[in-house]
Parts: C-alpha cells; structure tokens; sequence
C-alpha cells in the first residue's frame, strides 16, 4: 500500500542519498486496536500502521510514506488519465518476473507513478556543460584516464578499433602513418574511432595522447550507455567526464525529488489520534 512512498525511496536510493527526517514523532505504543491517525483524511488504525513496519522502522516513517502515497497518487492521476494497454502490460510481466502480481487497479496507479516521476524529473533537471565544469574543479578525484571507449577525437589521431595493434603500430609506424592509414580504412569519419574492447591504456600510450595540441580532443559526455569521450584540460591531463555527469545528473536528480517531498509534505494533513503522541518540532 505504500508502494508508491517507497518509488520515491527507490529514486533518491539511486542517487545514493537518504530520505529526510520524519515529520512526526509516535509516542508509547497502545495494544488495543484504535485509529492511530487519520491520513489526508483516511483514518488508519495502529494494527495498521503495525502491519507495514517493517523491522526497525519507525511509526512515524510509516505515517509519512502513507501521506506521500496518497498525495503523490493524486497528482499522478490528475496528470495521467490514461495509460497505453501495452504499457500496463509491460509493467505486469515485469512485476512478475518478480514474482510480484498486482490487481489492475495497483497496477494502473504503480505505473502513473512512476510516470509522473519520470516527468517530473526531466521537466526539473537539465545539465549543461558548465555543470560538468564545475564539477571537476570542485571533484578532482573524479578525473581519470584508465579506460577509453569510444572516443571524439580530430582527424589525425591515431586510435583505432584495436588499441593494443594500435599502439603497436603508432610506436613503429609513428602518429602520422597510423593516422593516415585510419583515414584511408575510412576509421575516423566524422572524427570518431569506436573501440571494440574496454582496454586499459598503457602509460606510455597516454603520456602521447598528452602530446597533443590543447583543444585537439574534444571534450564531450557520457559513458554509461557504453559510450566514453575524454578531454584533455590544460594541465594536460586526459578526463573522463562520464563520471562528473552521472555525479551532476544524481545531485540535481536527489534535489529535484527532495523539492517533490517537500511539495507533498506540505500538503499532507495527519492528524494523531493517540493520547500521548504529538507532532515534531
């Protein structure tokens, strides 16, 4: 039932970042079973609220996922009113391969959900170059030159679908033969090579990529759909920007989700049914 709270766990869990603190403070607990609180007006009795602990959560976590859920399945609703036939379909062999099954109606609102996340998220997270700029100055650790693969690169560079018969042919053949013949085989049309292999760089190969003229290897994003370009900043060393981008994209990702929960958080109406419990400061 507070499938859809948890959606927003599984998002900000990607991002390697926790929830923030709870909102409310659950008192000494009741045996008999009444209505611990009413949620956005649903009341919900503490045999309830007991049954979706899980093992070392705290009350107060359970009360506010319910107020999220319900929020959350508001707007979702009000901004998906249909959903394709195919899509549902998808969703239920994928749950089941789980081995999770659902009835329509949970799987309707599941797949909104996760809908009006997505959307949500594009509309509110954007990266530009300058991003990933920034990042590197302030990260430097980030910077790395191990593995290339697929790389911008200007016409005259040496690589090739074969780094290691690469660098065999670049250090007897030297960087202009090798070019050429690239050219030749047609292996550098539009300026890009694409390497087979994710192959470590020697350090001798890298201590000639750091030969190149400043400006001569583009900087460009992105390896984690198998793509990778490096950059070369003027202290001459060669960068990855995959990792900066996935770092930014996750930062912005977390706050635009935070920025979500707060929206929600501020809607939310839970009333506390208990004698002895109060709301947080």
């Amino acid at each position: 039932m507070i499938a859809v709270a948890r959606t927003i766990r599984k998002w900000l869990e990607i991002t390697a970042l926790p929830l923030t603190a709870g909102l409310l403070l659950i008192g000494a607990a009741h045996a008999a079973p009444r209505i611990m609180a009413v949620v956005n007006g649903v009341p919900y009795l503490q045999t309830e609220i007991e049954r979706f602990l899980e093992p070392g959560q705290d009350p107060n976590q359970v009360l506010r996922d319910l107020a999220l859920e319900q929020l959350l399945r508001e707007r979702a609703n009000a901004a998906i009113p249909l959903i394709p036939p195919e899509l549902l379909e998808q969703a239920r062999l994928e749950l089941l391969a789980m081995d999770r099954a659902v009835n329509p109606t949970e799987l309707a609102e599941l797949v909104k959900t996760e809908l009006y996340i997505q959307t949500y998220l594009s509309d509110a997270v954007s990266i530009t170059e300058q991003d990933v700029s920034d990042y590197l100055v302030n990260n430097p650790q980030s910077a790395s030159a191990n593995r290339i693969e697929f790389v911008t690169i200007p016409p005259t560079s040496p690589l090739t679908q074969n780094l290691p018969q690469l660098e065999r042919d670049f250090h007897q053949y030297g960087f202009t033969a090798v070019a050429a013949q690239l050219h030749q085989k047609g292996l550098l049309k539009g300026g890009q090579v694409k390497l087979t292999a994710q192959t470590p760089l020697s350090a001798r190969w890298r201590a000639e990529l750091a030969k190149l003229p400043l400006g001569s290897i583009s900087s460009a994003i992105a390896t984690t759909n198998g793509t990778a370009f490096i950059h070369k900043p003027s202290d001459g060393k060669i960068v990855d920007k995959d990792a900066a981008k996935a770092a930014v994209l996750a930062n912005k990702r977390a706050v635009a989700l935070r920025q979500l929960e707060r929206e929600l958080i501020e809607d939310a109406i839970v009333e506390i049914k208990l004698p002895g419990v109060r709301l947080a400061p």
